[in-house]
């Protein structure tokens, strides 16, 4: 959303909070138009940290295919557990970059929980010879080595290197770059 949309839209919902007060100030009726520079980027930039709080908060409740899954298993629902699988799969298949290719750049964020801060893998998709395998190999790093998750999704002689990420970590913390280009940007993965 552009920012002066934002800005709008934040005093739009101002002036109709001011017209229910008893006695508003002038200025707080002001529409858009009449604001001068100063106040019009005082509502852009709240527009804009309220945007951005929003989708921080809709990327960190967004479930991976293999949390759907898991919670069809709590409540005993088979076809809902098979169910979770096939749309995890199939949401994989149906991106207009797959399958994985040689080459392929793959970054995996993990947002910060409590005292944990952020962090992020990047691994690379290697295919060593012609069999049809593909290999994962973790490039870099940002997790503390105590975690004991560095390096989880690596993996030889897979026919889908990036199936079980996409499953269990989630396509909305992957970012895949392919001959220099992001071909996926799951939900901002790569946002700052």
């Amino acid at each position: 959303m552009k920012r002066e949309a934002l800005g709008r839209l934040v005093r739009h919902v101002w002036v109709e909070w001011a017209r229910e007060q008893s006695d508003p100030k002038p200025s707080w009726l002001l529409p858009w138009e009449e604001l001068d520079d100063g106040q019009r980027e005082v509502d852009m930039r709240i527009g804009e940290a309220l945007f951005h709080a929003n989708r921080a908060l809709a990327i960190a409740h967004t479930p991976a295919p293999l949390e759907n899954a898991e919670d069809a298993h709590r409540r005993r629902d088979f076809f809902g557990l098979v169910e979770a699988a096939r749309a995890g799969q199939q949401s994989l298949e149906s991106q207009p970059w797959y399958p994985a290719r040689h080459g392929d750049v793959v970054l995996i964020h993990y947002e910060g929980v409590s005292d944990v801060p952020a962090s992020g893998e990047t691994y690379i998709v290697e295919q060593p010879d012609a069999d049809g395998w593909y290999n994962l190999r973790l490039l870099a790093h940002t997790q503390s080595e105590s975690m004991g998750q560095v390096g989880a999704f690596a993996t030889e002689g897979d026919p889908d290197p990036l199936m079980e990420m996409w499953f269990e970590a989630g396509p909305h913390r992957l970012a895949i770059v392919r001959d220099g280009r992001v071909v996926h940007n799951g939900d901002g993965a790569m946002s700052p």
